[in-house]
């Protein structure tokens, strides 16, 4: 659990430098009231774990610092977008014509037109995302393998930091349909309009590489072994593909996606092993 305290500890000092210097205003009662309870609720773990509930407190713990990682990654993202570096569609455009011979938005447009189930279908599956790591934390814990759960937070959370990371040094707008409503965050954020960190940028604008498809690959991880894990890890196939068709991305992006998860999974397995001994 400490990597995951140390990447909310950081994204926590560049949220709070860009308040403190002026270039960002923040929504209080989110800030306050929300994040207070957070906190509030993750120093109630330590004595429950102490008292010996130690499973509970696992699953409030992981899914408490989930939420936290939830909030502070997306303002994060809008934070480092003002460095309105050029535009990578072109170029990630390019990337997919020459190396795999797609245009990603003419595909899922014909895709759309003779098949409107499918693509609703795809967005189910995309927004699933939103679902499975709580009861993935809660199935870890209550089976008893807390190392497993720590170590996918840990990896969701160092994945989820490059991602936003790169997406600084390549931003994107991939092309529609697009499953989020993030080009006026994204748009703010480079020129200069969007100034307040508020619900309302707490929206996906990372194009590359795709967090979609490494959370996937690492809920996938995740389940092997686990009772119905077999069909959670085609549910987690599929969501790559659903990425595809209602995320807006490219195809480069998806596979970058899942080299972050690869390397997330290892980094994650390392230091977990390390704390462990």
């Amino acid at each position: 659990m400490l990597p995951v305290y140390g990447i909310i500890a950081i994204a926590g000092l560049v949220v709070s430098a860009a308040i403190a210097s002026g270039a960002f205003d923040y929504d209080r009662e989110l800030f306050g009231t929300t994040g207070f309870a957070l906190a509030f609720f993750l120093a109630l773990c330590f004595p429950a774990r102490w008292l010996g509930f130690a499973g509970l407190a696992g699953i409030a713990e992981s899914i408490l610092l989930f939420l936290t990682v939830a909030i502070l990654m997306p303002f994060c993202a809008v934070i480092l977008a003002t460095s309105n570096l050029p535009i990578a569609d072109p170029a990630l455009s390019a990337i997919d014509r020459a190396l795999f011979g797609f245009d990603r938005h003419a595909f899922v447009a014909s895709v759309a037109a003779a098949s409107p189930g499918f693509i609703r279908a795809m967005i189910w599956v995309y927004n699933s995302l939103t679902v499975q790591p709580f009861l993935l934390l809660a199935i870890l814990f209550l089976t008893r393998r807390a190392v497993r759960a720590w170590t996918l937070l840990t990896a969701w959370s160092c994945a989820l930091a490059l991602c936003v990371a790169v997406s600084a040094l390549v931003p994107a707008y991939g092309t529609p349909p697009y499953a989020l409503e993030f080009i006026a965050v994204l748009d703010g954020a480079r020129d200069g309009s969007l100034r307040l960190l508020a619900a309302p940028a707490l929206t996906g604008i990372v194009t590359f590489p795709r967090f979609h498809a490494a959370g996937a690959a690492m809920l996938a991880w995740g389940f092997h072994g686990l009772p119905g894990g077999r069909a959670m890890i085609a549910l987690n196939a599929v969501m790559v593909v659903s990425a595809l068709f209602v995320g807006g991305h490219y195809l480069i992006d998806l596979i970058a996606g899942l080299g972050v998860a690869a390397a997330a999974i290892w980094g994650a397995k390392r230091m977990q092993a390390r704390l462990v001994r």
